[in-house]
């Protein structure tokens, strides 16, 4: 009985020193790593599209690859260099990061062929900041509506059928982005379970969600690029104003000889760029419809 007495009291000391430690000082007792969220099976409205094979598709893709070697200030790269001449802080983004001063984090990470919560252990452990948001249809913050499972979309950010997005961030400007299970729409540029490297304009830290943390603005108005696996820096979307080079101008196509060859090399071109930024994850499609509107039967599905 004495023994068990003692054993209690030395809890209580334990306690009530931890009680009057600075919070600082308590934060040191948290485990190093925080356990993966989790996610839901990717549904079937959101496994890969085929790949066109026409020729004219093959062209923009060979085009698109041989684009990807040159250096961002080649005119023959994918970058347009007049808005890299005019926005000089995306310019100067992109040259902090190849000169190793911004965003380095992200070039020791490889997204490919992982899991979800492989990544997230991966990510944690390299000193990134994690945090889950729901998966939003929008790039703005205004009438913005949140993906569902089903593939309707919410104004309901709370809905229990949300599709999650996990967004890690890093002191150096480097952000991933992971969507775990995807996009629920057929329609999507690219609706597969997949991962994003970027690049930040702004590094000063900002409070997040919870109010208890400071982390890098992830907002889609401050990412500057996004970076490929193999550490190429890209353009962040599919708008000259934010840097890509297009083989052809959409409103010309119309007017020339054959306007469908040009969409489907345009196509290609897209495809190749897009699927050099946006890199699929680990994900079974197996037990899904194949049908040439929604799958992409040259990609080996994985559990």
């Amino acid at each position: 009985m004495l023994l068990k007495r003692g054993w209690v009291f030395l809890f209580g000391l334990t306690l009530a020193g931890l009680a009057g430690q600075p919070r600082s000082a308590l934060a040191d007792t948290k485990p190093l790593a925080l356990a993966y969220p989790g996610h839901e099976k990717p549904s079937c409205l959101s496994q890969p599209h085929v790949n066109e094979n026409s020729e004219a598709y093959r062209k923009g893709v060979k085009q698109a690859q041989l684009a990807l070697q040159k250096p961002y200030t080649s005119p023959e790269s994918i970058w347009n260099q007049e808005v890299l001449t005019k926005k000089m802080h995306l310019r100067e983004a992109i040259r902090e990061f190849l000169d190793g001063k911004r965003g380095q984090s992200i070039r020791k990470i490889k997204l490919a062929g992982k899991k979800p919560e492989e990544l997230h252990k991966e990510l944690i452990s390299a000193g990134f900041h994690h945090e889950r948001v729901p998966l939003s249809s929008k790039k703005d913050d205004e009438g913005r509506k949140f993906w569902r499972r089903d593939g309707t979309k919410t104004a309901n950010p709370q809905d229990p059928q949300v599709i999650p997005m996990d967004i890690y961030t890093h002191p150096d400007g480097g952000i991933i982005r992971v969507k775990p299970e995807g996009v629920p729409s057929p329609k999507y540029p690219r609706p597969e379970p997949q991962a994003s490297k970027a690049v930040v304009y702004n590094l000063n830290p900002r409070q997040d969600k919870a109010g208890d943390e400071k982390v890098l603005d992830t907002r889609y108005r401050n990412e500057a690029f996004k970076v490929s696996d193999e550490g190429l820096p890209l353009p962040k979307g599919l708008s000259p104003k934010v840097g890509m080079r297009f083989l052809y101008d959409r409103k010309e196509i119309v007017k020339m000889k054959d306007p469908d060859a040009a969409r489907d090399e345009l196509k290609g071109w897209i495809k190749t760029i897009m699927s050099a930024a946006h890199i699929g994850l680990v994900a079974d499609f197996s037990q899904c419809p194949k049908d040439e509107s929604s799958s992409d039967t040259s990609r080996t599905s994985k559990s």
